[in-house]
């Protein structure tokens, strides 16, 4: 392996820790890859499932804010989905960037007030 060689570099990581190089590329003043990696056996993905859901908002259908709190999370749901998957695009996505953008859905960003912030950049 050429030491200056930065794709050489990129390939010898994903090989000493079993990653898949989806993209690589280079710029005359940066470069940047895209890896991938397979979960780990004792990922929470595998576990067997509760008897029964966690439940954190418990509700019955006769509660009247279920129908609205179902609407809203299927709506962050749907945005999680979108976000992890680049609007379907990407088939093999992870299950906790798929976690993280359901809170992003629910609650808004890591920010002090949920807002992104983007339009200031």
């Amino acid at each position: 392996m050429d030491p200056k060689n930065p794709i050489e570099a990129v390939q010898e990581i994903a090989r000493t820790v079993g990653g898949k190089i989806e993209e690589i590329g280079l710029f005359e003043d940066h470069g940047f890859a895209t890896m991938s990696f397979d979960l780990p056996a004792d990922h929470w993905l595998y576990q067997e499932n509760p008897e029964h859901p966690p439940a954190p908002f418990l509700m019955g259908t006769d509660n009247p804010l279920r129908e609205p709190l179902a609407r809203a999370i299927r709506q962050a749901g749907i945005y999680a989905i979108r976000a992890t998957t680049n609007s379907g695009k990407i088939d093999d996505y992870d299950p906790d960037a798929w976690l993280q953008n359901l809170v992003v859905g629910m609650l808004g960003y890591w920010t002090p007030d949920g807002y992104s912030h983007l339009e200031e950049f």
